[in-house]
């Protein structure tokens, strides 16, 4: 799916993660279940409502990568 200047873009408030981390996510192109079904089965998702956001997500915020422990640690910019 190729996003153009023009299409609509969506607001998702008040995520939060881990119990701890409440986020606003804004500017998310809405993909449709056929846009984004190869990478739902690579990674073996099968929720209908899955959402892109981790670029906008990580956009707010500096992360730390732990790759042995598999985390992630979100700062403050």
């Amino acid at each position: 799916m190729i996003i153009a200047f023009d299409d609509p873009i969506v607001n998702v408030n008040d995520v939060v993660l881990n119990g701890r981390l409440k986020v606003n996510i804004k500017g998310i192109a809405p993909y449709t279940f056929a846009d984004n079904a190869p990478f739902r089965k690579g990674m073996q998702i099968n929720e209908a409502s899955y959402i892109y956001f981790g670029y906008r997500f990580f956009d707010q915020y500096k992360t730390v990568w732990d790759f042995n422990e598999k985390k992630i640690y979100v700062l403050e910019k």
